[in-house]
């Protein structure tokens, strides 16, 4: 979701927060969230469930017995 930026005197009112998600799952809630315009949203907790890190050598976990 493309980001947004607000006039520095502007309140935040509108914060939309989410969690859960699956990169391999239908994506459509973004634009539900988009389309209830926002100021601002916070993922929370487990938000996302990556299988495979081989692509993103960045994500890559470390190995706990190295």
């Amino acid at each position: 979701m493309p980001a947004a930026t607000l006039a520095p005197d502007r309140a935040l009112t509108r914060i939309a927060f989410g969690s859960c998600y699956h990169p391999s799952l239908e994506s459509g809630i973004f634009n539900a969230i988009a389309g209830q315009h926002p100021d601002a949203f916070v993922f929370l907790g487990d938000n996302v469930y990556a299988e495979d890190e081989s692509d993103d050598p960045t994500l890559m976990s470390l190995d706990p017995i190295a």
